[in-house]
């Protein structure tokens, strides 16, 4: 179930105790977060983009920072079209920005590789990082430690 904490953060925390995908947005650097760990699949994905694009402080030109580094996809090539379907039929919440994917596995790097291949013809650049700082550095956000960013996702 999805809900809406006092921070303006969307959780979902299903009954399999593994999985959290969170969407944060922070103003001061001008970012959303998504937050992905446990076994995800399609409907994870596209539900976790519906929530991020309704959220109340949702803001299509700030960068995002999409951590899979905690998550194992249960998809495969026609999920990553699926996605790249419902981004391309929602791009009202499209405007030119980064997106950084962070990711430790090899796997992972595949699909999101795929996927950004299959959105390049839209404004957003994407790049793919194993480390956290790297990622924070490519997309210009200044001042956020990785403690201050741990804090953000629990």
């Amino acid at each position: 179930m999805w809900v809406l904490d006092n921070k303006k953060t969307f959780i979902l925390e299903p009954k399999m105790i593994e999985k959290k995908i969170k969407i944060k947005v922070l103003h001061s650097h001008r970012l959303i977060v998504e937050y992905f760990q446990g076994t995800i699949n399609l409907d994870d994905v596209i539900n976790a983009k519906c929530f991020k694009n309704h959220h109340p402080d949702f803001n299509a030109d700030y960068n995002h920072l999409i951590d899979f580094r905690l998550a194992n996809f249960d998809a495969n090539v026609n999920d990553i079209n699926e996605v790249v379907r419902f981004q391309k039929e929602n791009t009202q919440f499209i405007k030119k920005r980064k997106s950084a994917f962070l990711t430790d596995l090899p796997e992972h790097a595949s699909f999101t590789t795929l996927f950004s291949m299959a959105m390049s013809d839209l404004p957003i650049e994407f790049e793919i990082f194993t480390t956290l700082e790297a990622a924070l550095n490519w997309l210009d956000v200044w001042n956020f430690t990785p403690f201050e960013y741990q804090k953000q996702i629990e």
